[in-house]
């Protein structure tokens, strides 16, 4: 059935966070509405007892911060899309070759071992939100994806992400390498994918910038921000904190804050339709007419979980995990298998908690919550991700394919 997604206005004390952060970023307040499905719910599927359930407004200054760091990322993001060339690849998953590089001679290079690319805007994001987090959240740790090694090699990128960040070149490397030290145990941390889709950003598809705090006990996630840059001038910055609903901001233009989007509706046309018990039927059955839109994320070498039936494969949504979990917060897409047993925080972190806050549903196979205690961490048979409008049967639909591909076969019989 259709949904109406109640709008609230922002805390009072929201507006005083944010004027205290634009006063140290140079990035000014606002004022608006939200987007949030009921706290009950959100906070039910990330295993909180419904005694203990409240909107929990303690994080406003983190979050804050947050979204005047990601509104700064995504606006050197749009500026620096003006003067690059567009690169072409076919090379599978997130990967790209040499060859396909060097249209971007000088911005990026090859991640050794993995075939990825890193540019000069994934350096100066880490560094400029790096920098910036220490002076404001002393006491927090922080972990990013990249390491400084690449840009001590090779001058004209180290270059270029200095003009970006406009960081002097010692304190830069320092902030970057920030985000490869250890996390002490118990410490709350702040958790950034500069550019989740790297390959995406340069070859003129969707990439998000994610930015996550953790809570050190739990590995739970406290606030997640996601800026996607290719939907500006639309909302493209995605807020969101534990117990608090899911926001949508526009990205301000030339330096300007970001404001908050006036959406209140969310209405899409899947979720208009029964799908029944079982999966789809038809000969040749359509997205979102026939079975529900999903997306799927998976090691190559391994198999698919299908969990509509083998006709009904999941939508072409290249370029990261987090452009995934973006589609399921906003409603686009019903779910997301993210197919894999082990996990980079900065992949997920930011993801993970949007799509709960926006009011759906994230979970392990075994329905358990997802937490990120470490750089790398284990998972039990993969995330499996429903949105807001899902019904619980597409959700268990989804758990239930994962643990079916996952099962050891069955012994032969004699």
């Amino acid at each position: 059935k259709r949904k109406m997604v109640a709008a609230r206005r922002l805390h009072v004390n929201a507006l005083v966070a944010l004027a205290s952060v634009a006063s140290t970023t140079g990035f000014g307040g606002f004022t608006g509405r939200h987007v949030a499905r009921p706290a009950h719910r959100a906070a039910a599927r990330m295993g909180v007892p419904p005694s203990r359930v409240r909107l929990d407004v303690k994080y406003e200054r983190e979050a804050a911060a947050a979204i005047a760091l990601v509104s700064r990322a995504v606006q050197l993001c749009l500026s620096l899309s003006k003067e690059m060339q567009t690169v072409e690849s076919d090379a599978p998953g997130v990967e790209m070759t040499s060859a396909q590089m060097e249209a971007s001679a000088g911005l990026s290079s090859l991640k050794a071992g993995d075939g990825t690319p890193v540019t000069a805007a994934d350096f100066a994001i880490q560094a400029i939100v790096s920098n910036a987090l220490a002076k404001w959240f002393p006491s927090d740790a922080f972990m990013g994806e990249e390491d400084a090694g690449d840009l001590r090699t090779d001058s004209a990128l180290r270059a270029l992400t200095q003009r970006l960040s406009g960081l002097p070149e010692g304190e830069m490397l320092d902030a970057i390498d920030r985000g490869v030290q250890p996390i002490p145990a118990g410490q709350r941390y702040w958790v950034l994918d500069p550019i989740d889709g790297t390959k995406g950003f340069l070859t003129g598809q969707q990439y998000i910038i994610g930015l996550a705090l953790i809570d050190g006990e739990s590995g739970l996630p406290l606030v997640g921000i996601m800026g996607n840059p290719r939907l500006h001038p639309e909302p493209c910055i995605m807020v969101s904190a534990r117990g608090a609903g899911m926001h949508m901001f526009y990205q301000g233009e030339s330096g300007a804050p970001a404001t908050p989007a006036q959406q209140e509706l969310r209405l899409n046309e899947w979720a208009e339709r029964d799908y029944g018990s079982q999966p789809t039927e038809a000969a040749q059955p359509v997205a979102a007419v026939d079975y529900p839109p999903w997306l799927l994320s998976r090691p190559m070498s391994e198999g698919s979980p299908l969990p509509f039936g083998p006709l009904a494969p999941p939508g072409d949504r290249q370029a990261g995990a987090l452009v995934k979990y973006w589609a399921v917060a906003a409603g686009e897409y019903a779910g997301f298998i993210q197919y894999a047993t082990q996990l980079k925080t900065w992949d997920h972190a930011s993801g993970v908690l949007c799509v709960i806050e926006s009011g759906g549903c994230c979970t392990d196979a075994a329905g358990g919550p997802v937490a990120f205690a470490a750089r790398e961490v284990p998972v039990n048979g993969g995330v499996i991700c429903s949105a807001s409008e899902a019904p619980d049967a597409i959700h268990e639909r989804m758990l239930e394919a994962v643990r079916s591909a996952r099962a050891p076969p069955a012994a032969p019989s004699f």
